[in-house]
């Protein structure tokens, strides 16, 4: 748990700035895709794909 809040503090001003669109993009009504393109432009394609 420790480690993981490491990695929220490192990288707080991605999450944040992640978070914002994604709710702006719920917000707005976008499909699921849109988001989840968003997120692989941000972070990079995840590695296990649900």
């Amino acid at each position: 748990m420790k480690k993981l809040w490491g990695c929220i503090k490192q990288h707080k001003v991605e999450i944040t700035a992640a978070l914002s669109v994604i709710a702006m993009l719920v917000w707005f009504d976008f499909d699921d895709d849109a988001i989840f393109q968003l997120y692989e432009m941000i972070f990079g394609r995840p590695d296990d794909t649900f």
